[in-house]
């Protein structure tokens, strides 16, 4: 049996994936600006970039990446799935 769940996020980053390289490797990517960092008592402490890559890439704090032609470097892990990392970059 497949994992359905592979196969989602497959199927998601293809359709949102702006072009990117990891470590000068080609990798499926998308990156969102103005994030909302939530603080401890929820409310917005801060507005970030963050980039989504899949975990399959193995992606590292420092790594740079490329997003449609802008390099950014990972700065820290935001959440992680088993499928796909999401870090916030700088």
């Amino acid at each position: 049996m497949t994992d359905i769940f592979a196969e989602m996020h497959d199927s998601m980053m293809e359709c949102f994936d702006q072009g990117g390289t990891l470590r000068g490797q080609p990798v499926q990517a998308s990156i969102e600006h103005g994030v909302a960092v939530i603080g401890e008592y929820s409310d917005v402490v801060a507005q970030r970039s963050i980039v989504t890559l899949p975990t399959s890439a193995a992606p590292r704090a420092g790594d740079t990446v490329t997003v449609a032609g802008v390099a950014y470097v990972l700065d820290a892990k935001d959440t992680s799935n088993g499928y796909v990392d999401r870090w916030f970059v700088r």
